[in-house]
């Protein structure tokens, strides 16, 4: 089925090429790709119409919005839109009668005639793919010189009623989110589920339980009153206190409590580490294959940073090579 996907991106260089890469990466024929301004300064709006499987265009939808300067993605079906192309016919006129018949014809087909020259003339029609075809077929025993087709211009009908591939009545997500997709690992979770005989290995949760000195600690913690309570942001004091001295004896780090955060988890950690030093536009190189998770905290963070991928290879043993991460630092 035909869909046409439009995307809002900022103006930025290289973000044409990034958007044809993806669909080239994944094989997707594009039949008409259009780029026009909007009323927004510094955002554009990519009008791009592709005959896929609407499993295969939500695909792509999640796969633009990890672009850094996508803003906003829809995917719509021809009954969603109104939309038109456009062409330019050149066409000889080599005589002023010659010519005149052609700018009636024009005319007589809603289109206009937009250049003139000594013998030639140009006409300029916005309509449907039949529409230019017609008016085509009808100069064509004129001479025609050149003819240029371009992409689809849309509008969307009706905009509350339908956001992107979400229902009306659901509140879409921002774009970051939405153009996360679930981990591999996850994804093989989830299928193991499904199947008694299979144990899953996806995820490394513990085959014991938690130690029975925690968890009478955690009940004393209940009963004395002290998990009811907003704790400090850093995280209780005594607690960074008893870190500081494990990262010493440990990890030979020498910091005291007020230089410690309690987080939950390192996930947390990290992303937090990632908006707090990131500007706009830094660069962040990722080591490829990579926890999977990086990835994410980096596109959650999106405005904090881009994301860069430097791939080791399989055939030397995934060994680290010095000049590939100096050539992805820019």
């Amino acid at each position: 089925m035909k869909y046409t996907i439009i995307a809002f991106t900022e103006n930025k260089p290289g973000i044409l090429y990034r958007i044809a890469d993806l669909f080239l990466r994944r094989k997707i024929n594009i039949e008409s790709l259009t780029v026009s301004e909007t009323e927004t300064h510094g955002i554009s709006r990519f009008t791009i119409v592709v005959d896929e499987t609407h499993e295969i265009v939500e695909k792509v939808v999640k796969q633009l919005y990890r672009i850094v300067e996508v803003t906003k993605v829809f995917e719509m079906k021809d009954s969603d839109l109104i939309y038109r192309e456009i062409a330019f016919i050149k066409v000889s006129t080599k005589t002023p009668d010659r010519r005149r018949d052609v700018e009636e014809l024009v005319v007589l087909f809603g289109a206009r005639v937009s250049d003139i020259g000594q013998d030639y003339l140009v006409a300029e029609m916005t309509g449907t793919e039949e529409q230019i075809q017609s008016l085509f077929l009808a100069l064509k025993p004129f001479g025609v010189k050149e003819f240029v087709q371009s992409g689809r211009i849309a509008v969307v009908k009706d905009t509350s009623s339908v956001t992107g591939k979400f229902a009306s009545f659901v509140k879409e997500p921002s774009h970051t989110v939405a153009g996360i997709e679930l981990s591999a690992i996850k994804r093989l979770e989830l299928m193991g589920r499904q199947e008694k005989d299979v144990v899953s290995l996806a995820q490394g949760i513990p085959s014991f339980s938690t130690p029975i000195h925690i968890r009478e600690a955690a009940k004393k913690a209940i009963d004395d009153g002290n998990a009811d309570k907003y704790t400090p942001g850093y995280g209780i004091e005594e607690l960074r206190k008893v870190i500081a001295k494990k990262l010493k004896r440990d990890n030979n780090i020498n910091v005291d409590a007020s230089q410690v955060t309690v987080t939950h988890g390192g996930i947390e950690a990290m992303i937090a580490a990632f908006i707090a030093i990131l500007n706009r536009d830094d660069e962040i190189i990722f080591l490829t294959p990579d926890y999977a998770s990086h990835i994410t905290q980096a596109i959650v963070a999106h405005y904090g940073g881009r994301p860069v991928f430097v791939p080791l290879n399989e055939n030397d043993g995934w060994k680290f090579q010095k000049e590939r991460l100096a050539a992805a630092i820019t």
